[in-house]
């Protein structure tokens, strides 16, 4: 599957495209796929020694926010990665046909939230990556699984309400814009999540 591949099409009808950081060394126009790629994937230890780009200060900054508010005043003992748009397929627990929302992940969890949507009411995902079960088939068609989750109110109530769950199973895809920065982060998103199943399979430390 090409780098901007999903299901063989876009998630809507035109031509989109990803829009690259001066600092990425990508943005002259033709570039290797490869290094774009390698680009895409976020790590803790890239986080340590990278600055965040200018296009990407506001996604970095409201993550921060949704960390500090879901810490409820105790100290925030993880780094955001990446945060971007993405469509979801929630198939356990089903909260409707695929839509839009937004996917943060962190050195130790991966958090997803929406706005109320039809079928959907707003509601905040947490999955932490210790309890991802990685795929068997290389070729990452299956859905992905959790043991199970986290789900409270969006916007964060103070203090949470959270209620846990079994077993969290579902789908993503890039989601598409006329942002090209936002179709990046999307692709990137994806592109992270393969890097931490990769690592939980070979019981390596998350990223």
């Amino acid at each position: 599957m090409g780098i901007f591949g999903r299901k063989g099409a876009p998630s809507k009808a035109g031509a989109y495209s990803m829009a690259w950081p001066q600092e990425s060394g990508l943005a002259g126009g033709a570039y290797d796929a490869t290094a774009a790629e390698a680009y895409l994937i976020y790590t803790s230890e890239r986080r340590a020694v990278e600055n965040v780009p200018r296009e990407d200060m506001p996604a970095m900054t409201q993550a921060h926010s949704l960390l500090y508010e879901l810490a409820a005043g105790t100290p925030i003992n993880e780094t955001p990665l990446i945060q971007g748009p993405i469509d979801i397929k929630w198939i356990n627990p089903a909260f409707g046909p695929e839509f839009m929302a937004e996917m943060m992940i962190t050195d130790r969890r991966v958090i997803v939230w929406w706005e109320r949507i039809r079928g959907a009411g707003s509601s905040l995902v947490i999955l932490h990556h210790i309890d991802l079960l990685p795929r068997a088939d290389t070729a990452r068609l299956n859905p992905y699984v959790w043991r199970g989750g986290i789900v409270t109110d969006y916007p964060v109530t103070n203090p949470p309400a959270a209620a846990h769950f079994e077993t969290a199973m579902l789908t993503l895809g890039v989601h598409f814009s006329s942002d090209g920065h936002a179709n990046r982060r999307s692709r990137s998103v994806i592109s992270t999540m393969r890097e931490v199943e990769d690592r939980v399979r070979a019981g390596i430390d998350f990223i």
